[in-house]
């Protein structure tokens, strides 16, 4: 996320790559031209007796304020452009940039984000340590997701909800009342069902 160089990558612990996205800009400025806010000012006295008056004034946005709400609008179009594809991947959505940008665009977008996040500017790190650090948080979400569904496995075990033996799992699979499937590394149960 960056409001100069905005991109999508794909990758998995080996490879990284840029996604072509029709329609997506790469700048802000693609999107919505900068324009400096009308300086309007306005004031008005009010007077204080004899001592003279005093003259009150107020004014219209800053550029800080119009440079926010630019921001917001691009962020809000380019969700709206990545959407189907972030869709169609069941993978997490890891955002990379500044914190005030990726905390902006976490509030302003519906897509599936990651709740960690690589910090600093997406321009002053390579497309390889983008993928090592997404490879790490991706492997700790994993990790917690593992952690969480065998505590729920355990909870569930005897309800009838959940089962360790190959004769109940195996139809629930078949029946498609499986959720969460443990599997042990380099397990192999031989049969037939019928």
């Amino acid at each position: 996320v960056d409001l100069h160089d905005i991109r999508l990558l794909r990758g998995d612990r080996h490879t990284i790559k840029e996604i072509h996205v029709p329609g997506l800009p790469h700048r802000r400025e693609d999107v919505i031209p900068f324009r400096h806010p009308q300086k309007e000012t306005q004031g008005h006295t009010v007077g204080r007796g004899s001592s003279g008056h005093s003259l009150i004034l107020h004014g219209g946005r800053n550029v800080q304020d119009e440079e926010r709400d630019q921001t917001r609008r691009f962020f809000q179009f380019v969700a709206g452009i990545v959407q189907p594809i972030v869709a169609a991947s069941p993978a997490p959505v890891i955002l990379a940039g500044v914190d005030y940008l990726t905390a902006m665009f976490r509030d302003l977008s519906d897509l599936p984000l990651a709740n960690q996040g690589i910090e600093g500017s997406p321009k002053t790190i390579s497309d390889e340590t983008l993928r090592d650090r997404a490879s790490q948080i991706a492997a700790e979400r994993r990790a917690q997701a593992a952690t969480r569904d065998a505590s729920r496995f355990s909870l569930l075990l005897g309800t009838g909800l959940s089962s360790n033996h190959l004769s109940e799992v195996v139809p629930a699979a078949i029946q498609g009342r499986v959720e969460t499937l443990f599997i042990r590394d380099e397990f192999a149960a031989w049969g037939r069902y019928d």
